[in-house]
C-alpha cells in the first residue's frame, strides 16, 4: 500500500497546498496518514510511504542504514 504523510508544520503553514494533494493522493487511492510518528501502527513490510516535509523524513529513516557517499 501507498501511504502519505502530509507533515505537520507543512499543513498548518500550506493549508490550500496540502488539501489539492490529499484530493490528488485520494483519486490515486493513497492513504493519508495523519501523522508520521505513529506510522509504526499502520506500515506493513513493503509499503511504500510519500512525504513532504524534511521531519518526517528523518522520523522515517531513523534506525535505518543509510546509504554512505564519498
Amino acid at each position: 500500500m501507498i501511504h502519505y504523510l502530509p507533515g505537520c508544520d507543512v499543513q498548518k503553514n500550506h493549508p490550500k497546498a496540502i488539501s489539492k494533494m490529499k484530493n490528488y493522493m485520494k483519486t490515486k487511492e493513497i492513504i493519508i496518514e495523519p501523522c508520521c510518528r505513529v506510522k509504526n501502527k499502520f506500515l506493513k513490510s513493503g509499503d511504500t510511504i510519500i512525504n513532504n516535509c524534511t521531519l518526517c523524513n528523518l522520523i522515517n529513516m531513523r534506525g535505518k542504514k543509510l546509504p554512505q557517499y564519498k
